[in-house]
């Protein structure tokens, strides 16, 4: 009977530690790390992804609502931009393993935030795309405000997309927050 995936990444951990600690009581220079142990100081960072940070997208769109309440508000609708989903977990697994491969010592939590802060901004401003929002569900329009749209000539908009401008401010100013302890 085999351990399982968790049992293999705190053995794995464990051992990263313990060689650590090795090192630094000998006083010695250590070895670079493996792939095996920059993978398991990612998958531990990893864990605790979901519900550690916020994004916020400072300033006022033109209709007077700040660019968080818009958000808040397409969230509330069915149409939650900002979700936590298992792509977005993978896409930074896959951004900080590319940053952290050639690694000559293991990240330290503060440089995997800041590896991971682009790939959750990318993820996430993909999801203003046509094809971008497939790993989030949203709601559909309203038979009423699609009409609206299509007869404004914004009908090839996607939905979250109305003037471009929550988008294009996205791009420009969203920023990742983590929250403390996390």
């Amino acid at each position: 009977m085999s351990a399982g995936p968790l049992s293999e990444t705190i053995a794995e951990t464990r051992r990263v530690i313990d060689r650590i600690a090795r090192t630094e009581l000998a006083g010695a220079v250590a070895a670079p790390p493996s792939s095996a142990e920059i993978t398991a100081v990612i998958v531990a960072f990893l864990r605790k992804l979901p519900r550690s940070f916020t994004v916020v997208v400072p300033g006022t769109h033109d209709d007077g609502l700040t660019y968080d309440a818009l958000i808040a508000i397409l969230a509330s609708q069915g149409r939650d931009f900002l979700a936590e989903t298992v792509q977005l977990t993978q896409a930074v697994r896959a951004a900080l393993q590319r940053v952290f491969s050639r690694a000559t010592a293991l990240p330290s939590v503060a440089q995997l935030r800041r590896a991971a802060e682009p790939a959750i901004l990318d993820h996430i401003e993909m999801r203003f795309s046509k094809r971008g929002n497939a790993d989030v569900m949203m709601a559909p329009l309203s038979r009423p405000y699609a009409a609206w749209k299509a007869r404004t000539g914004r009908r090839g908009q996607p939905i979250g997309v109305l003037t471009g401008d929550l988008r294009a401010a996205f791009s420009r100013k969203a920023k990742v927050k983590w929250r403390m302890g996390a």
